[in-house]
């Protein structure tokens, strides 16, 4: 049993120390650096910053002893799952993020001719920035505004409606500067009563059961695109300004829309 706790607090990246003190300290409970000392045959110096590393990760409490000793005890390893779990979902969110952005890597060198650095891709994270990216897009259209993936998802992301204040104001905007929207979108109750509206409001929606993206949304203007992923608990704003990127998705979106792909 002590064998098995042993291997999985190192692979926990317990240090071989920290395993050592703390298997003493479930022994003994409750105990002193004199004898986390003398049963573990470190330097008390050692035992001392084990014991703060230990501390610090939530696995010992420290108390004194008739206000002249200082005891230490175990607590449980509900500290140490909880940090597991928050490092696992932080890989989690990198390796979904990774995913993501694998399309984009041949398009990452951001080098021109004169040494100057190309802003055509950038990475914007959380939903402040997330909602800002999406409202800002009639503002950057100008004949057309093409759209594919789920709009339900990125309102829910967003903190937005179909019919809260920010998207009516959205289409009035589009509407104002005579931009005409292309929607593709994966099939729901809300985008099929959409949809009724469309000629009323500048827009031709299509529901498609299959698309190449089908959770996430990815907005086109003339200049630049955004590809939103729609994850509440890690919202980004990929907008690309990449020429030969965007020329890419505007053929791929018209291919859709044609039913050729």
């Amino acid at each position: 049993m002590q064998q098995q706790l042993r291997t999985l607090l190192q692979a926990a990246n317990l240090r071989p120390e920290e395993v050592k003190i703390y298997l003493l300290l479930l022994k003994f409970q409750k105990t002193t650096i004199a004898k986390l000392t003398e049963k573990s045959s470190m330097a008390s110096i050692m035992v001392y910053r084990t014991l703060k590393r230990l501390h610090k990760r939530g696995l010992v409490e420290e108390g004194n002893l008739n206000n002249k000793t200082n005891y230490y005890k175990p607590l449980s390893l509900d500290a140490l799952i909880t940090q597991i779990e928050t490092e696992r979902r932080k890989l989690t969110y990198l390796k979904m993020s990774l995913k993501n952005l694998e399309f984009l890597l041949p398009f990452m060198d951001g080098d021109n001719p004169s040494g100057e650095v190309q802003e055509q891709i950038i990475i914007k994270e959380g939903v402040d920035a997330f909602k800002r990216e999406y409202l800002k897009f009639p503002n950057i259209c100008k004949d057309e505004y093409l759209h594919i993936g789920s709009m339900d998802n990125l309102w829910e992301t967003a903190g937005l409606t179909a019919e809260c204040g920010e998207e009516r104001n959205f289409i009035r905007k589009r509407m104002r500067k005579g931009i005409y929207a292309r929607v593709l979108n994966p099939y729901s109750e809300v985008m099929d009563d959409i949809k009724k509206r469309d000629t009323l409001e500048k827009r031709t929606t299509r529901i498609k059961s299959k698309l190449p993206i089908m959770n996430n949304y990815l907005a086109i203007a003339e200049s630049e695109s955004t590809l939103f992923i729609c994850d509440k608990k890690n919202p980004q704003a990929i907008v690309i300004k990449q020429p030969d990127l965007l020329a890419l998705q505007k053929s791929e979106f018209s291919a859709l829309w044609k039913g050729k792909a």
